[in-house]
């Protein structure tokens, strides 16, 4: 009986393991889920059908039909897009379908001037360039249409065998992380990807051939190396963390535009310190990625059955001989509406509908971003956009008034619309108190070598997202764009978005 009691005592002293929640989406307040804006246009076209009515009875019922119809797209929401929205994406896909947009020969055979593999869709326009961050260290460049990316290399190990108290604290360090995102003047968006993949192993080889030739060691100690070095990649994973950063040229509307070499000294000025702090969040060292190194990373996404060769020629004297201008897939790109071909690969990219409901713990995505065998590549990509405190004040103050209205116009508050309410404040006390506001989504990209295997691996990343307690959806009539935003080298969707948020209110 002591020894119960001494055990109870002792696991009641255990504090609870934190949980993180309180994401919202974006919403307004409005009559049928219209939204504010297009609510006011409702009631003064109603208005105004009424006036016709006193004097035209006919024309006032035209007017209201024509109204109902021009309306009800934007109140009808599929999968949180308004039938507008999808049909103008339908229609666009469509167009360029026609137009053959959807096609690229890459190659000697192909239709590119020089015989290049150029990168397709929206990375066609892109350009790579070299520059230098304070320490000396070379990185790459990516710029494209008035925005810049360097890359961080991280190398996070994990959360295994950690302690909470550690995690905690990488936790806290990432949310101070984020928070300062919207301090730095011209920041666009900071892409987080996880990619998995089979390991080569040439990386072990050619150090285990380092070791073994140069040493006079016992032949059995050598023998044994040799082994396990090809033997270990049978059944290993390479797991790949990097961020990117994307600045805009021009710091506000009314700027002007910066030219690439003060863009390469402000960018090369704050990665290293931008680097530093990203330790304090269990990301391991961050390194900024040259352009070498960013072109072969592209490579093995576009061409996943060539990836090892190219790992392997990385390793020796030689090199790759891999440009960004040579990066693309090999042979054809192909974008279907639910897949996407590119050189030997097939893959499916999945946006998040929806994030998890309520609070999660901070294992939350581990099952989903660790390595499984039925892809034989998978990436992961979040995507932020940070705002200023400014504009951050301005979101928190809409949102919980936009909350409150819709609340108040139900007879009976529901505790979805009471829970809402009270995220909302809770967003606008931590604003207050300095907490930063951060938007941001997720792209899921499931890719296989043999057309076989992708119905499997589709339906393994479904059930891996229900683990994260993630609702995602297919990307139908973008997976080119989609695939290029989740390889996490500066392609931010809000900034390529051609239908106004205000449709999609």
């Amino acid at each position: 009986m002591t020894n119960m009691q001494q055990y109870q005592g002792q696991a009641a002293t255990v504090a609870a393991e934190p949980r993180y929640g309180q994401w919202r989406r974006p919403r307004t307040a409005g009559l049928l889920g219209l939204g504010t804006m297009f609510t006011v246009i409702a009631l003064v076209w109603v208005l105004f059908a009424l006036s016709a009515m006193m004097f035209w009875p006919l024309l006032g019922w035209i007017l209201i039909g024509i109204g109902v119809v021009g309306l009800a797209p934007l109140a009808i929401k599929v999968g949180g897009r308004s039938v507008y929205s999808l049909a103008v994406a339908r229609l666009a896909y469509r167009r360029g379908h026609r137009r053959g947009q959807h096609l690229l020969l890459n190659g000697p055979l192909g239709l590119v001037p020089g015989g290049k593999h150029r990168l397709p869709g929206i990375l066609a326009a892109s350009e790579m360039h070299e520059a230098q961050d304070s320490y000396g260290r070379p990185f790459g460049l990516i710029r494209q249409q008035g925005h810049y990316t360097a890359v961080l290399r991280c190398d996070a190990s994990g959360d295994q065998l950690v302690d909470r108290d550690t995690v905690d604290t990488w936790v806290a360090g990432w949310g101070s992380w984020l928070a300062k995102l919207g301090q730095i003047p011209g920041l666009a968006g900071v892409a987080v990807t996880i990619e998995t993949a089979p390991d080569s192993g040439e990386r072990l080889r050619t150090e285990v051939a380092k070791l073994t030739d140069n040493s006079s060691g016992p032949a059995l100690a050598k023998q044994v190396l040799r082994e396990a070095a090809e033997d270990y990649p049978l059944a290993a994973a390479q797991v790949i963390s990097r961020v990117a950063l994307t600045f805009r040229s021009k710091v506000s509307d009314a700027a002007k535009p910066r030219s690439l070499e003060e863009m390469a000294v402000e960018i090369g000025s704050r990665l290293p310190e931008l680097g530093k702090e990203l330790a304090l969040t269990g990301a391991g060292a961050a390194r900024p990625m040259t352009a070498q190194q960013l072109a072969e990373l592209v490579f093995a996404a576009y061409n996943p059955a060539e990836a090892d060769d190219a790992d392997a020629a990385r390793h020796a004297a030689l090199g790759t001989g891999i440009t960004w201008e040579n990066s693309g897939p090999s042979g054809t790109a192909h974008e279907l509406r639910d897949r996407y071909i590119h050189g030997s690969g097939h893959s499916v990219v999945f946006a998040m509908e929806e994030a998890p409901r309520g609070a999660v713990l901070s294992s939350v995505l581990r099952e989903f971003l660790a390595p499984h065998m039925d892809f034989d590549r998978k990436r992961v990509t979040l995507i932020y956009r940070p705002h200023d405190p400014g504009r951050s004040a301005t979101i928190v103050e809409r949102d919980l008034r936009h909350a409150k209205t819709n609340a108040s116009k139900r007879k009976v508050v529901s505790a979805r619309d009471d829970a809402d309410v009270r995220a909302a404040q809770q967003s606008t006390d931590e604003e207050a108190s300095g907490a930063g506001i951060v938007s941001f989504s997720l792209l899921a990209t499931a890719t296989v070598i043999e057309l076989e295997d992708l119905p499997q691996a589709t339906r393994t990343l479904h059930n891996l997202s229900a683990t994260a307690r993630l609702r995602l959806r297919t990307v139908y009539g973008g997976q080119s764009a989609a695939f290029a935003a989740g390889l996490g080298v500066g392609v931010l969707p809000h900034a390529f978005a051609t239908i106004s948020t205000l449709f999609e209110e």
